[in-house]
């Protein structure tokens, strides 16, 4: 069935069952909202008081990632790892760190227990 995520996506069946993925790893958050922002056709936003994760199609240069997307998330403390493409500290103290989801595989539970963080400091 055609919905927003489906039109986020460009119709492309391959990331949108990664998507998928992601919301069911993220159904036990309560009050989870996913939100597309109208202003940015390119990126989704996930919530509950207040944002803590976004999706982006779009790379640190502003174009269009060729195989995946990118998550953004929000916590206090650097993460050093080799998925994390980008840390910037758009906050004193808050860290925003970039993912790059190709695969199925790449909605493991590391990524699901960072998301879990900024979700509880949101």
């Amino acid at each position: 069935m055609k919905d927003k995520s489906f039109d986020f996506f460009r119709g492309d069946n391959e990331h949108l069952s990664i998507y998928d993925e992601l919301i069911n790893r993220l159904n036990g958050f309560p009050k989870l909202i996913t939100k597309m922002r109208k202003s940015y056709d390119h990126m989704v936003v996930f919530c509950n008081r207040k944002n803590f994760a976004y999706i982006s199609l779009l790379d640190g240069n502003g174009l269009f990632i060729d195989n995946g997307f990118k998550i953004i998330f929000s916590i206090t403390h650097k993460i050093f790892d080799a998925r994390i493409v980008a840390i910037t500290e758009p906050h004193p103290g808050r860290f925003s760190h970039h993912v790059i989801v190709k695969t199925l595989d790449d909605i493991d539970n590391q990524l699901i227990d960072w998301l879990k963080q900024s979700y509880d400091k949101a």
